[in-house]
């Protein structure tokens, strides 16, 4: 246990936690889910990581229990601007179910001297847990023959374990120590046996069974389930910078069962994780390898992972098989070519309605690409960036002709920065006026300013170039040119009252 701390103080992370809810029946065991995030250049070892959380409930702090310490079936490090996530059990630091009083209760972690948010959650008492779990069967009962799969998941979401597109279990959404069995009759995509439709019918539903949830998308599942499938992301890099939403990535699947598994079933079961959300199948691109994984083994295969178009920004991309989910990716998008060892993005977001109209903010995002362990030290005015927003075919619309424009613009600003790191700096103007029935306006200075009527939903991009001149007064301030990508703009569809 010294070990595992000193191990967490000597390495620089982030910690957060979170839960699908924060109501629990008087003898139920808590479970939250914890991520990690290894904010330094090396590997972090990821068991001695976890183990060395630290629970603090109620102002109390508690260490993992000794035989909750041992046998490990996750990832066996967190790279370097990678996450690990994991299910904190309070039973597996010492606190039962029985000694949580109903009420209120405040929970966070402790990894070395970093500590996490906050999370508050209720014990119910027992007439209240009797009467919620009645309605809740209710519910249940209401969901009969004949439903499509649509209509289901508003209730229930799928649980972990083998499945097919004609058989199913679900947990209820609200308890998910609530299970129901589902048959379904297919529609439409007959030839698809794995790929579940919404439109599928509800053929048959099991009466409830009470169990624990599988899954480690449910808060109750905790770090208890055994591990089914090993699954390693990697690309070129640790943090993935591509022009494109398209990313190569090597996957590398283990069968960690004693049980042979099918990889048709693997590739149709396979989802992606963005951002922390399900955004759908993977999609492989089925290549040559075995029809089965037997138990213990691997098999590596490379496919292209089309996220289509991205915000700016760090992204983190995870694949889940079942319930088993991959180490993290973080996929930054949206940088410019490196140039003189400077490389720049833009972002736009709305922040502001101004005489209801939204008033987008610019930002623009410098990072230093430098080998060399100097400043980048950059003058910059606005003067210096050319601005154009052109439509999805790349044609510039145009700007108005004539605008009432007399307030603060925007700049100059001085950076400086070290090897690797970056800076936002916000270029927005704020000078024009606002003319009546406007949904939308961009103000970028008195020469670059565009006004949105309600009809003009887009989709529209802003790009722009950096130009510095080198300047004799100041020779080793950066100078250069840099085209900046496009980011799209997020125009509303109407005007906001």
């Amino acid at each position: 246990e010294v070990f595992f701390t000193i191990l967490a103080e000597r390495r620089k992370v982030s910690l957060t936690i979170d839960a699908d809810r924060l109501t629990f029946g008087p003898a139920e065991d808590v479970t939250v889910m914890a991520t990690i995030g290894n904010l330094g250049a090396t590997n972090l070892e990821a068991p001695a990581t976890y183990w060395a959380v630290r629970v603090i409930l109620d102002g109390k702090e508690y260490a993992r229990q000794p035989k909750f310490i041992g046998d490990w079936n996750g990832p066996g490090r967190i790279i370097p601007n990678g996450t690990y996530q994991g299910g904190i059990t309070l039973t597996e630091y010492g606190i039962e179910p029985a000694t949580l009083e109903p009420g209120k209760h405040k929970l966070s972690l402790q990894l070395g001297d970093k500590k996490s948010n906050e999370l508050t959650f209720h014990i119910q008492d027992p007439a209240q847990a009797a009467a919620l779990l009645k309605t809740h069967l209710a519910e249940i009962a209401a969901i009969k023959s004949g439903v499509t799969r649509e209509v289901l998941l508003k209730a229930f979401q799928p649980e972990g374990g083998l499945s097919t597109r004609a058989r199913r279990r679900y947990a209820y959404r609200a308890n998910p120590k609530i299970k129901v069995d589902v048959t379904f009759a297919e529609v439409g995509m007959p030839e698809e046996k794995l790929r579940e439709s919404p439109q599928d019918k509800v053929l048959t539903i099991s009466e409830p069974i009470l169990e624990l949830p599988i899954s480690d998308n449910l808060t109750a599942a905790g770090s208890k389930r055994e591990q089914k499938l090993s699954i390693t992301i990697a690309a070129a890099t640790d943090r993935i910078v591509p022009q494109s939403g398209d990313i190569e990535l090597t996957i590398t699947l283990r069968n960690l069962q004693t049980e042979k598994v099918s990889l048709p079933w693997v590739y149709g079961n396979t989802r992606v994780v963005f951002d922390g959300k399900d955004i759908g199948r993977m999609g492989f691109t089925i290549d040559r390898g075995p029809a089965e994984l037997d138990s213990r083994q691997e098999f590596r295969t490379t496919q292209t992972l089309a996220l289509g178009e991205l915000t700016p920004g760090a992204h983190k991309v995870a694949l889940q098989v079942g319930d088993d989910v991959s180490n993290t990716l973080i996929v930054d998008v949206g940088w410019s070519e490196t140039v003189e060892g400077l490389k720049a993005r833009l972002s736009v977001e709305t922040k502001e309605v101004v005489e209801g109209a939204a008033k987008m903010s610019v930002h623009l995002e410098l990072q230093s690409a430098s080998e060399t362990r100097e400043i980048t030290e950059l003058h910059l005015d606005l003067q210096d960036i050319k601005f154009a927003v052109v439509d999805g075919k790349g044609k510039a619309v145009a700007r108005p002709q004539v605008i009432d424009y007399g307030g603060r613009v925007a700049g100059p600003w001085t950076v400086r920065l070290a090897p690797g790191k970056s800076q936002r700096v916000d270029i927005t103007s704020w000078g024009l006026s606002i003319r009546p029935n406007l949904a939308a306006v961009l103000d970028l200075g008195a020469t670059f300013a565009w006004e949105f009527g309600p009809e003009q939903s887009g989709p529209y991009y802003l790009q722009a170039r950096l130009e510095i001149t080198k300047d004799s007064k100041q020779p080793a301030a950066w100078s250069g040119i840099i085209d900046l990508p496009k980011s799209k703009l997020p125009l509303p569809l109407k005007r906001i009252r």
